[in-house]
């Protein structure tokens, strides 16, 4: 029996018990075969048995309190998962977080079990309802221990977006930097753009200077030849200015196409015994006219250890010397230029001083001096002439050459260049061997063309008037082709065989690459000389494998022509008996 809230448990038997619970649930009821399962058929029934005061009063301030705030905590529990629930189902499928979700089912059913049941167990303690509930706890914390590493990532998620953060701040100041990196180097290539303009313009006005000063005299200078009443030493006169300022025009035009290779990177550097004696001797004649001219003192230095015969590239060497004195002679007015030659043997090194007591140069003036297209400054290139290209052409060639150029200057006390080369000793019989074809070959005239009959290949009627001129002038038997095509059918159909042909490359109806290799086709073996305007690097390796046996580039001196002959020549018969 109820006696209260309190029920003596262990007085009567169980079966008094159960109908007594049974009684008092009502007959026919049908929920209380459900009532007597999760109540043990009611042997648990309210009670506060530990809930009581001094007196054995129920204690009940202390229950409600205890009442109110479980429901207030399961209450917020709710609340809390409700929102929980509520964020979870606004966000997209893909975007929804599942881990956080089963986490809070895991708090949800921790509340139900905990909170829930020990409200309901003052007054019911119904372990069985506890047990279902546990059930369900168990599952939902089963599925998120499953997957728990995945939950790490919620609970890094402040670290990881600190990290994200300061990345974030990393990357926007490196973005930062570079931008500002690259405005610098956009001002800085826009400066030097200017820079290249300007130094274009300048350039481009230098070269309008440099070629058409020339080109006026030797134009004004070939006018005069017709004039009448013109004596024989005033045309003496006229022929030698036009012939100095072709040279001066062909100097210019020689470092435009120098500059091209070198910055192309298609020069190359011979290495042949040579005499020094001899690139010298030929410096010393071409700028002997201009020192004279000035009064200078021109003086050359050897010392005793420089070899008799090093392995050089003779022509870029004398190209180097003679641009550092031709230098030293134009911007020297008074006093002298001196040339001094050394050798450090431990190293093969060559070492060529050129100094003169000209007008000198300021330190930043020495510093550009080697920039292309620059001289000291822009006075200078009105006053002086020049190019502006021959110091830096000659320190790339040095360079090249194993070694490099200096200079030491002061305004008005002069200026100090050094050119160094790799230069190793060689032998006498070395340079004999080497230049025996030179030698052989500088007879020229009657030695080399004189009696044959040659064959003038030429599109140009000027040129085939000069070279006509050259060849008949030393005993040639002359005939012109305008074109590839006559040259074939002339060559094909002559009574006399040809015993020389000279080839211009580059022609109307058929050019000399097409002529010469339908000649060879044909089983014609007569030697071919090129003699083109095409005067690039690999130029001459093209006419060669076209089928011709030598190269002359235009233009050119008798002299040059003639040796040009005679080792085209040498080279044919040496193919032909092979």
């Amino acid at each position: 029996m109820l006696s209260g809230w309190r029920l003596d448990i262990g007085c009567g038997p169980d079966a008094l018990r159960d109908a007594a619970f049974a009684q008092s649930l009502g007959p026919g009821a049908w929920w209380s075969d459900v009532a007597s399962f999760w109540t043990n058929g009611g042997r648990y029934m309210p009670r506060v048995d530990c809930l009581q005061n001094e007196a054995g009063q129920p204690d009940w301030p202390w229950i409600i309190a205890l009442v109110v705030l479980t429901l207030g905590v399961i209450g917020f529990y709710l609340r809390i998962f409700a929102f929980w629930y509520r964020s979870y189902m606004s966000e997209r499928p893909d975007d929804r977080n599942k881990r956080m979700m089963e986490l809070a089912q895991i708090f949800l059913w921790c509340a139900v079990c905990g909170y829930g049941m020990s409200v309901l167990m003052f007054v019911w303690p119904a372990y069985r309802l506890l047990a279902v509930f546990l059930v369900v706890l168990n599952i939902w914390s089963w599925r998120f221990v499953a997957r728990i590493k995945d939950f790490g990532i919620a609970l890094r998620a402040n670290r990881l977006e600190r990290e994200l953060r300061e990345n974030l701040e990393e990357q926007n100041e490196r973005l930062e930097r570079e931008v500002a990196d690259r405005t610098r180097q956009f001002e800085e290539a826009a400066r030097e753009a200017e820079q290249a303009n300007a130094f274009k313009s300048a350039f481009l006005a230098n070269m309008s200077h440099e070629l058409r000063t020339p080109l006026t005299a030797i134009n004004g200078y070939s006018e005069l030849i017709y004039r009448s009443g013109t004596s024989l030493s005033e045309l003496r006169s006229y022929g030698e200015t036009i012939n100095r300022n072709g040279q001066h025009l062909l100097e210019v035009i020689n470092d435009i196409l120098d500059l091209s290779k070198i910055e192309a990177g298609r020069i190359e550097i011979e290495q042949v015994a040579t005499r020094l004696g001899r690139p010298l001797e030929d410096v010393s004649s071409v700028l002997k006219p201009r020192v004279a001219q000035k009064g200078l003192t021109f003086e050359v230095e050897f010392d005793p250890a420089v070899p008799p015969v090093v392995v050089i590239d003779p022509t870029r060497f004398r190209q180097v010397v003679l641009n550092l004195v031709g230098n030293a002679v134009k911007f020297t007015e008074s006093g002298f230029v001196r040339i001094s030659i050394a050798y450090e043997t431990a190293t093969s090194t060559l070492s060529v001083t050129v100094t003169d007591s000209g007008i000198g140069m300021t330190a930043v003036q020495a510093r550009r001096v080697f920039n292309a297209f620059t001289q000291g400054d822009a006075s200078m290139a009105r006053q002086y002439g020049g190019t502006g290209l021959g110091l830096s052409i000659s320190r790339e060639l040095a360079r090249r050459m194993g070694g490099d150029i200096t200079v030491e200057s002061a305004p008005g006390e002069g200026s100090t260049f050094v050119a160094t080369f790799h230069a190793p000793p060689s032998t006498v019989e070395d340079v004999d061997q080497s230049s025996a074809v030179v030698h052989r070959t500088t007879r020229v005239g009657v030695e080399v063309v004189g009696g044959r009959r040659v064959l003038v290949v030429d599109d140009g009627p000027d040129n085939r008037r000069l070279i006509a001129f050259h060849l008949q002038k030393a005993g040639a038997v002359i005939e012109i082709a305008e074109n590839g095509r006559e040259a074939v059918d002339k060559i094909v159909g002559a009574e006399l065989p040809f015993d020389l042909v000279l080839m211009d490359m580059q022609m109307p109806v058929l050019d000399g690459y097409g002529a010469t290799r339908e000649l060879r086709e044909r089983g014609i073996h007569v030697p071919i000389v090129a003699l083109t305007a095409h005067a690039m690097k690999g130029d001459d390796d093209t006419c060669r494998v076209a089928g011709c046996d030598g190269y002359i580039a235009k233009p050119f001196k008798a002299t040059e022509l003639f040796i040009g002959i005679a080792r085209a020549l040498e080279c044919a018969e040496n193919r032909q008996a092979a």
